[in-house]
């Protein structure tokens, strides 16, 4: 039985990365923005669309005031869930952060939104030296004394390591850490000298008992994908129908959007990534929304917060 759950796995993966997407208009190399936020930051949003109720595509969106804007695409993301966990990951080797070119460029989601929210505050110096990792790469490090783990988080993207930055550089990122929960170590000798991040709230919740079988199955489809992963650079946000809310938070927040049709199927779901305390305006592109009456349902933090109503013409 355990030996067949990787198929069974990369066969669940690669139903999804297929499934259609008949409602929706899937974003070219000239798309415009999902969303757009105008405040200074690097916000990563996730967006899962959604045909009749029926989950049909996702999309990673970057953008920020600072740097180039990308829209990674469904081929570089993909999740699956084993004995009640779920892991969700996305390539993000996209051209704002420095990464070395052996890296396993993959993360889990919810992570990597912690980490270009990190990198935008030190002004994207570091170096990404060691991201996921296959199994086979965990216990060479074992053995060569660079790990003291056998089953480590980077075996799931919940683990970086960094290079290059200041004194200060690292004092911001250890305090950024304790708000994000994220473990911080500063290890390692010699030229091995380097910062650890890794998410120690998701990976204290998780089974540790099949990491190695996630891994395995996480990178034997990776190499499926023989470089089929898509990341483009997109276009600002320009005149169109958009769907626009203003909000105030006094603390770091998250702000998630459940938008369903007039009949309550899920048309889509985006989660626009950290927020620190301030005054922000998010504009939703509805050029991705069939025609029709929807609603929209805004939770911050997890708590419902209001609902709103729009017509797409």
């Amino acid at each position: 039985m355990i030996k067949c759950l990787p198929i069974a796995i990369l066969m669940f993966l690669t139903t999804g990365l297929m499934a259609g997407n008949p409602d929706f208009r899937t974003p070219s190399k000239t798309s415009r923005f999902f969303i757009e936020i105008t405040t200074q930051g690097t916000f990563v949003s996730f967006i899962d669309l959604f045909s009749k109720g029926k989950y049909s595509a996702s999309f990673i969106e970057i953008n920020s005031d600072k740097t180039r804007n990308y829209l990674i695409s469904n081929s570089s993301i993909f999740s699956l869930t084993l004995k009640g966990d779920t892991f969700s990951f996305a390539n993000f080797r996209c051209g704002i952060i420095d990464i070395k070119d052996n890296v396993i460029a993959y993360l889990d989601k919810a992570f990597l939104q912690k980490i270009f929210f990190i990198f935008h505050r030190i002004g994207f110096r570091p170096r990404i030296t060691d991201a996921m990792r296959t199994t086979q790469n965990q216990t060479k490090y074992k053995r060569r004394g660079w790990s003291n783990m056998e089953i480590s988080p980077h075996l799931v993207g919940l683990a970086v390591d960094l290079v290059i930055y200041s004194a200060s550089d690292r004092e911001i990122i250890k305090k950024l850490s304790e708000k994000l929960g994220l473990k911080f170590l500063y290890h390692g000798g010699g030229g091995n000298r380097h910062i650890h991040l890794q998410d120690e709230r998701h990976w204290s919740d998780i089974q540790k008992s099949d990491i190695r079988l996630v891994s395995d199955s996480l990178n034997t489809f990776l190499k499926s994908l023989n470089g089929r992963e898509e990341i483009q650079e997109i276009d600002s946000l320009k005149q169109g129908q958009n769907f626009i809310y203003n909000f105030i938070t006094e603390k770091f927040s998250g702000i998630f959007f459940n938008i369903e049709d007039i009949y309550g199927e899920k048309a889509a779901e985006i989660n626009t990534g950290l927020f620190e305390p301030g005054n922000y305006n998010i504009r939703i592109n509805l050029d991705y929304l069939e025609k029709g009456f929807y609603k929209v349902n805004v939770f911050e933090s997890g708590k419902f917060t209001v609902q709103k109503y729009f017509v797409k013409y």
